[in-house]
Protein backbone atom coordinates (compact mmCIF):
# COMPACT_ATOMS: atom_id res chain seq x y z
CA UNK A 1 0.00 0.00 0.00
CA UNK A 2 1.46 3.59 -1.28
CA UNK A 3 0.45 6.98 0.00
CA UNK A 4 2.54 9.80 0.01
CA UNK A 5 3.18 13.72 -0.02
CA UNK A 6 4.27 14.26 -3.82
CA UNK A 7 2.62 12.31 -6.02
CA UNK A 8 5.13 12.72 -8.59
CA UNK A 9 8.70 12.27 -6.65
CA UNK A 10 8.43 9.85 -4.07
CA UNK A 11 5.28 7.84 -4.49
CA UNK A 12 6.01 7.36 -8.33
CA UNK A 13 9.85 6.35 -7.97
CA UNK A 14 8.43 3.88 -5.12
CA UNK A 15 5.89 2.46 -7.46
CA UNK A 16 8.63 1.44 -10.37
CA UNK A 17 10.51 0.17 -7.89
CA UNK A 18 8.66 -2.40 -5.82
CA UNK A 19 6.52 -3.14 -9.17
CA UNK A 20 10.46 -3.87 -10.73
CA UNK A 21 10.77 -6.09 -7.76
CA UNK A 22 7.19 -7.86 -8.59
CA UNK A 23 5.19 -6.94 -5.95
CA UNK A 24 1.54 -6.17 -6.04
CA UNK A 25 0.72 -2.83 -4.92
CA UNK A 26 -1.98 -0.23 -3.98
CA UNK A 27 -2.13 3.06 -4.28
CA UNK A 28 -4.34 5.00 -2.10
CA UNK A 29 -5.49 7.84 -3.91
CA UNK A 30 -6.86 9.87 -1.40
CA UNK A 31 -3.89 9.78 0.73
CA UNK A 32 -0.96 11.03 -2.14
CA UNK A 33 -0.81 14.63 -2.76
CA UNK A 34 1.23 16.87 -5.45
CA UNK A 35 1.75 20.46 -5.85
CA UNK A 36 0.33 20.18 -9.28
CA UNK A 37 -3.31 18.72 -8.96
CA UNK A 38 -3.36 17.58 -12.20
CA UNK A 39 -0.67 15.65 -12.56
CA UNK A 40 -1.65 13.77 -9.34
CA UNK A 41 -5.18 13.44 -11.22
CA UNK A 42 -3.23 12.15 -14.21
CA UNK A 43 -0.93 9.64 -12.17
CA UNK A 44 -3.42 7.88 -10.27
CA UNK A 45 -5.99 7.66 -13.17
CA UNK A 46 -3.78 6.78 -15.71
CA UNK A 47 -0.09 5.83 -14.96
CA UNK A 48 -0.10 4.00 -11.66
CA UNK A 49 -3.00 1.51 -12.54
CA UNK A 50 -1.23 -0.13 -15.31
CA UNK A 51 1.78 -1.38 -12.35
CA UNK A 52 -0.77 -0.95 -9.65
CA UNK A 53 -4.67 -1.14 -8.07
CA UNK A 54 -5.46 2.27 -7.29
CA UNK A 55 -8.19 2.70 -4.27
CA UNK A 56 -9.45 5.23 -2.08
CA UNK A 57 -8.45 4.71 1.82
CA UNK A 58 -12.14 4.22 2.32
CA UNK A 59 -12.50 1.60 -0.15
CA UNK A 60 -9.16 0.35 1.01
CA UNK A 61 -10.09 -0.26 4.23
CA UNK A 62 -13.92 -1.92 3.83
CA UNK A 63 -11.80 -4.51 0.82
CA UNK A 64 -8.10 -3.89 0.51
CA UNK A 65 -6.61 -5.14 3.44
CA UNK A 66 -8.23 -8.47 2.79
CA UNK A 67 -7.09 -8.78 -0.77
CA UNK A 68 -3.61 -7.59 -0.14
CA UNK A 69 -3.39 -10.50 2.29
CA UNK A 70 -4.12 -12.67 -0.19
CA UNK A 71 -2.25 -11.61 -2.63
CA UNK A 72 0.32 -11.61 -1.24
CA UNK A 73 -0.23 -15.09 -0.30
CA UNK A 74 -0.92 -16.38 -3.69
CA UNK A 75 1.71 -15.10 -5.40
CA UNK A 76 4.36 -16.58 -2.20
CA UNK A 77 6.16 -13.55 -1.68
CA UNK A 78 6.81 -12.34 2.04
CA UNK A 79 6.03 -8.83 3.11
CA UNK A 80 9.43 -7.46 2.45
CA UNK A 81 11.55 -8.87 -0.62
CA UNK A 82 14.19 -12.13 0.25
CA UNK A 83 17.77 -10.80 0.97
CA UNK A 84 20.01 -12.52 -1.85
CA UNK A 85 23.48 -14.35 -0.29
Amino acid sequence: MLTGVATSGVVLSTLRQAADLDYRLTVLSDGCLDNDPEVHTVLTAKVFPAQAEVTTVAGWAVTGWRAARSRTSRRGRCRSPRRRR
